[in-house]
């Protein structure tokens, strides 16, 4: 009785956070507990596939490694091998060393088929010549490291991670066994194609990969994925699994340390595709959440019973409201409104009402606005797509006439165009700026013949640094209306990019008549309108100055027969900086 009087003289938003307090913590608490162990189940069943399938996986690789081994054996131990290696001296000649190394490269291609997984071996004898039978490939690596480590082993393979992807080195020392002297005879290395090792069998379902890892560099990664993070993975047990993130996905990652040389192998899951499957467990956690839910809105209901009654007549008010009806004078006449929560509840409900209808009539003039400029979008978008349309008409027209040079020109012309309107950035790397300046020369091109001579040039390393959009184009586009077209002889236009310490510059050299000093003080005072694009050198001038600041922009010179040049200088701007 006393704990019903204490909540009977509660405030409503009181019992209201009493009441959502204990049926939360209720369904929370026993939620989390059951989806804890269910989750930590299901996780040991996943690794428990997982570890089987590694060590099935791990098992096979590792058996067909021993192969190798025992096949290097039987190289070394080979009496024509043997014998090559042996006649080698200091005072051979070359053609005794020629012949001996075509005799030891037969040998070699021979006993290397027993395994289609060898791509090479290579054998460097004594005198520090290299023999290497290319069975399925050929590589071309400093081998002295993998000499160094095969003679420290004494006769024992050595297994070495290569530079090449998905590529083992078995590296061997070769010893003679003629009278069990045990000279030094070379080194035998072999290259090991592990993705023809493992051939079929490490066929995995869609987002999962194996890898195999040795000293710190991964050898095998059979699928897609981060393999090169995994090398770096701090192992404390031999075998194991662990949840982590690698390039920002989650993975589920089983990992075993091979008992033979150490290899280091790593069966990884997506774990959000993975645990999709879980969901089947959490429909059976269902049942007891909604036996839970069903006694939360039971003794919800008890309790609300004290504190729904003075909000039913906000209810009705509400309801009157989703009908549509948000009149609030019409809803609060002549209404004497109590002083406690409910009363208050209600006039804010009527300042929410007027509010309410306020941007009603606010936003309704602004979607009048908004319909409007979206239907003068999609009006503006049509122009381009037909015009794209239109001039792959035209393309298929010249092609079936069989006129390549309408072909192209228009080709040239339809990715001129949709580079220019498609691209939104104020800013594009060298690399699509020549993209334009190509496309536009393929168009003059045609149209001159050999009377137009573009010739580019310029340090590579730039291709990516950024600049204004339409910076090179237009002027390419004047010096061809006003240097080109004034003269019937070649016109010799050059375009380079001259890299300095903190920008680069941009010229544009042309050997036309030149611009007498009048026009070209026109030119600078921007009262020259181009007659191509319409974008004339000041509006290059003005973007370059409001991007980068005034002591970047174009200079022009020119003679009045002489040619003339136009110089853009930009500071440098790589990928990240302009964001």
């Amino acid at each position: 009785m006393q704990v019903r009087a204490y909540y009977n003289n509660q405030l409503i938003k009181n019992k209201i956070f009493l009441i959502t307090a204990v049926i939360m913590a209720l369904v929370s608490g026993l939620s989390m507990i059951a989806v804890h162990f269910a989750t930590r189940i299901y996780e040991d069943k996943v690794y428990a596939e997982a570890a089987q399938v590694l060590n099935l996986s791990s098992g096979t690789v590792d058996g067909k490694l021993r192969e190798i081994e025992d096949l290097t054996f039987d190289i070394l131990s080979d009496r024509t091998i043997q014998s090559q290696l042996s006649s080698v001296t200091d005072t051979m000649n070359e053609y005794d060393y020629f012949k001996m190394k075509d005799k030891l490269m037969d040998r070699l291609v021979e006993l290397a088929r027993h395994q289609r997984a060898i791509a090479a071996i290579q054998v460097n004898d004594a005198s520090g010549g290299e023999s290497q039978a290319a069975i399925t490939s050929r590589y071309r690596l400093d081998t002295e490291a993998y000499e160094r480590k095969a003679m420290e082993a004494g006769g024992s393979v050595v297994w070495l991670p290569a530079d090449e992807p998905n590529v083992l080195i078995a590296a061997r020392q070769i010893r003679r066994m003629s009278g069990l002297s045990l000279k030094n005879l070379g080194v035998m290395i072999v290259f090991v194609d592990m993705k023809r090792l493992t051939g079929q069998s490490l066929e995995l379902a869609e987002g999962r990969f194996f890898v195999m890892e040795h000293a710190g560099r991964v050898v095998l990664a059979s699928g897609d994925g981060p393999s090169e993070q995994l090398a770096q993975l701090p192992l404390r047990e031999r075998q194991g699994y662990t949840i982590m993130k690698l390039n920002g996905d989650a993975y589920f990652i089983t990992h075993l340390i091979s008992k033979y040389q150490s290899f280091t192998y790593y069966n990884v899951l997506p774990y959000g595709s993975v645990f999709l499957q879980s969901k089947m467990i959490k429909c059976g956690l269902f049942g007891l959440y909604a036996l839970l839910f069903m006694l939360a809105l039971y003794f919800a209901r008890v309790a609300g019973r004290a504190i729904s009654k003075p909000l039913e007549q906000l209810t009705a008010k509400m309801k009157l409201v989703q009908k549509g009806n948000i009149d609030s004078a019409d809803l609060f006449r002549d209404e004497n409104l109590n002083m406690d929560e409910t009363g208050q509840i209600h006039r804010h409900f009527r300042l929410m009402l007027e509010t309410i209808n306020a941007l009603i009539r606010e936003n309704y003039a602004k979607q009048l606005a908004i319909n409007e400029s979206e239907y003068k979008a999609l009006q503006a978008q049509i122009n381009p797509h037909f015009l794209y349309n239109t001039l792959e008409s035209i393309n298929w027209m010249a092609k079936a006439n069989r006129q390549p040079d309408i072909s192209a020109m228009v080709t040239a012309l339809g990715r001129l165009l949709r580079g220019i309107i498609s691209r939104k950035e104020p800013l594009i790397t060298i690399e699509e700026e020549m993209r334009f300046v190509r496309n536009y020369a393929t168009i003059q091109q045609i149209r001159f013949g050999e009377r137009l001579q573009l010739r580019i040039e310029g340090d590579e390393q730039l291709a990516g640094c950024y600049i204004p959009k339409l910076t090179v184009q237009p002027v390419i586009e004047n010096a061809i209306q006003h240097g080109l077209e004034a003269m019937s002889a070649p016109c010799a236009i050059t375009l380079s990019f001259v890299a300095g310490e903190s920008h680069m510059t941009i010229c544009v050299t042309d050997n036309g008549p030149g611009i007498d000093e009048a026009t070209l003080a026109a030119i600078r005072e921007g009262r020259v309108v181009s007659k191509g694009t319409g974008i004339g050198l000041s509006n290059i001038r003005e973007r370059i100055r409001l991007m980068f600041g005034d002591e970047y922009g174009v200079e022009i010179e020119a003679g009045a027969e002489s040619g003339t040049t136009v110089r853009i200088r930009v500071p440098y701007r790589w990928e990240g900086d302009h964001v």
